[in-house]
């Protein structure tokens, strides 16, 4: 199983920028959709478990607690969505390894150095169907 790493962002246009600028596509090579993603109440409670991760930050045993966030692709400004069947769900890890690196990031709001610290996170292709 992959593990996808998710970095988030919240894009606030109230800065003054009016709508975001963020209208470019994707770097070369970036073929994801964008992703809104939602707080999740589950039903029943989640059987915690231990995954075996490994990643471009190396490996790491993780306890995967419980879901937290159903991100769905979304149309941003105008954009397509080209898999509207594509959804991740993202379940809380504790344990994960703390990556300890730097890294340059570039996407359409920007470029910028972050730290990334200890997986928090693990976001797995979902099928889902509304009721």
């Amino acid at each position: 199983m992959k593990a996808i790493i998710t970095l988030s962002a919240v894009a606030t246009a109230a800065l003054g920028f009016g709508i975001a600028q963020a209208q470019a596509p994707n770097p070369p090579g970036i073929k994801l959709d964008h992703y809104a993603c939602y707080r999740l109440s589950p039903a029943k409670q989640f059987k915690q478990r231990k995954v075996k991760l490994a990643d471009q930050f190396g490996k790491s045993v993780a306890t995967v607690v419980r879901e937290q966030f159903l991100c769905a692709p979304v149309e941003k400004n105008g954009g397509p969505i080209s898999n509207k069947q594509d959804h991740l769900l993202c379940y809380v890890v504790t344990g994960g390894k703390n990556a300890g690196k730097n890294v340059a990031i570039t996407n359409q709001f920007g470029k910028a150095v972050m730290a990334v610290g200890g997986t928090t996170q693990i976001c797995v292709p979902t099928l889902k169907r509304v009721l």
